[in-house]
C-alpha cells in the first residue's frame, strides 16, 4: 500500500484492528493521511471487482489520536482516544445512512464521548 511513507509504521493489533503509526505529521496535515488510506482502500475495491467479479467491499472506520509533548500520554491512553474516535466514525456513519443525529464531545483529557440518537 502507497497510503504511507516508508517511515510510518502499520501493524496488526489483533482481529480486523490495525494501527498506522506516523511521525512528523501536523494534526491538520492528518486528513491528508486518511485520505490517501481511503483512496487506496477503495482503488483496491474497484481493482478487485473488476478482476474477479468481486461483489464484496472492504471498508473501514478510522480513530486518530495525537501525542502532544505538552502533554505527554502513554501508548494505552492514546489507543484508547484513536478507539474511540474510530468507534465515533462508526457511528457517525451509520447515522448518516439512517440521517441520525450525532454529537460528541472531547473534554481536554482526551476521553471521547459520543451521542447517537435513537429514532
Amino acid at each position: 500500500m502507497n497510503a504511507v511513507r516508508t517511515t510510518d509504521v502499520v501493524a496488526r493489533l489483533g482481529g480486523d484492528e490495525f494501527i498506522v503509526l506516523t511521525y512528523d505529521v501536523e494534526p491538520d496535515a492528518v486528513s491528508t493521511v486518511l485520505n490517501r488510506i481511503e483512496m487506496a482502500t477503495e482503488a483496491s475495491n474497484l481493482a478487485r471487482r473488476d478482476q474477479a467479479g468481486s461483489n464484496w467491499t472492504l471498508g473501514m472506520s478510522l480513530g486518530v489520536a495525537y501525542f502532544d509533548p505538552q502533554t505527554p500520554r502513554g501508548v494505552e491512553a492514546l489507543l484508547q482516544v484513536a478507539d474511540a474516535a474510530q468507534y465515533l466514525e462508526k457511528a457517525r456513519r451509520k447515522a448518516l445512512r439512517r440521517a441520525t443525529p450525532v454529537s460528541a464531545r472531547i473534554p481536554s483529557n482526551g476521553s471521547v464521548t459520543a451521542t447517537v440518537a435513537d429514532q
